[in-house]
């Protein structure tokens, strides 16, 4: 009983140190990720970028603004600025992050300047053109596991008005996408991202674009109902300058007239399409725009199917994304129009498009009926 009893502590304490071994294990595994991040480096690279500004007159500033994250990570940068000074953004990396990427807002969400190069590095230079607060963007697009960042900011000129900007060119962000404490305890070091993707989206080429794009109204008529076989006309009218209203006047075909507020370029195309449908575009369905006239599209359509038939009406937005010679579509309006086909309003018409119906469902049979009928009467006289 008493070598048993002496036993027991031993057994515990071979447990305890399992535990513990076991425990630490599972901590290295969870921790291992962090040795590749190398937040120094980041804070080291940033301030050899900023070498070259500095020796042409601007006054560098830390953000405040640095830490480690995963690929994907976002964060915002809340940066005052004076109209008329220069201001250049710089993030630097250490090896493990791949590719950063910039973007610069103003306070209406417009943006000034972005660097989307598939460099490690990122950075841009600015010259305000109105006092108050910009939004950087910091978005690491690609990273070997986890990698560090860090952001400097710089200024180059006078102000206007003494002590109106704040010593400092950035603070802490106002809000950071998930994470934890930094675990290496640098006074500059933001939380640490976890692994979760950030719910916030960058702003794409397409996004900006959409936002820069002026209205114009446009109008067209849209019929509900027509006689099979009957050619119609649609119209539809686009401008900048002139109400939907004005618009809708300038229709003559016949139809309930459509009006409807649109994003436009310099460039559109129309287009107008329906399987139930002889359709003819009249012109080019592609056209410039004119900031002051009006644009037309003209079609002829010609029903070719009885019953509840529709109408494809789509206007796109011709442009060019970041000034390459490629021609972007840009879909900003989209239209279904049901139209009712019913019988013609004249039997011509009818017989036109359904005679080879006609020939082989009525009037064959009927011919073949009366020559059977006159054969037969010729064969009884003969018998006779």
């Amino acid at each position: 009983m008493s070598r048993q009893s002496g036993q027991g502590p031993v057994i515990s304490q071979v447990k305890l140190q399992i535990l513990l071994i076991s425990g630490g294990c599972v901590a290295l595994l969870a921790f291992a990720p962090l040795v590749h991040a190398d937040p120094a480096k980041a804070e080291d690279d940033a301030y050899s970028m900023a070498v070259h500004y500095t020796q042409r007159g601007f006054a560098m500033s830390p953000t405040n603004t640095s830490g480690v994250a995963t690929a994907g990570f976002v964060v915002k940068v809340m940066i005052p600025i004076t109209k008329g000074l220069d201001y250049v953004i710089l993030v630097g990396r250490d090896k493990f992050a791949r590719d950063l990427d910039l973007y610069v807002y103003d306070e209406d969400g417009q943006l000034i300047l972005d660097d989307r190069r598939t460099d490690s590095r990122a950075g841009v230079k600015f010259r305000a053109s109105y006092t108050g607060t910009c939004e950087a963007f910091v978005h690491i697009a690609r990273a070997q596991g986890l990698a560090s960042y860090a952001v400097l900011v710089g200024r180059r000129g006078i102000e206007s008005t003494p002590g109106a900007e704040p010593g400092t060119l950035g603070w802490e962000p106002t809000f950071q996408m998930g994470g934890s404490p930094s675990p290496f305890g640098t006074p500059k070091a933001t939380p640490v991202a976890s692994p979760i993707v950030p719910t916030i989206p960058l702003p794409s080429a397409i996004d900006r674009l959409l936002e820069k794009m002026q209205l114009g109204n446009i109008a067209f008529n849209a019929p509900t109902s027509l006689g099979y076989g009957k050619t119609t006309g649609i119209q539809l009218r686009l401008s900048a300058a002139k109400t939907p209203e004005q618009l809708a006047e300038t229709i003559q075909e016949p139809g309930q007239k459509q009006k409807f507020t649109i994003k436009i370029s310099d460039e559109m195309e129309a287009r107008l399409t329906g399987e139930g449908f002889q359709i003819t575009a009249i012109g080019s369905e592609k056209h410039a725009v004119s900031a002051l006239g009006v644009t037309e599209w003209n079609w002829d359509i010609r029903p070719k199917k009885f019953g509840q038939q529709r109408l494809h009406l789509t206007i796109d937005a011709i442009v060019r994304i970041n000034d390459h010679d490629v021609e972007y579509p840009l879909k900003t309006f989209d239209k279904i129009i049901r139209i009712e086909v019913v019988w013609p309003e004249t039997a011509r018409v009818f017989v036109q498009d359904y005679w080879q119906w006609i020939c082989t469902t009525v009037l064959i049979p009927v011919i073949v009926w009366f020559g059977h009928r006159i054969w037969k009467g010729r064969q009884s006289r003969s018998d006779e």
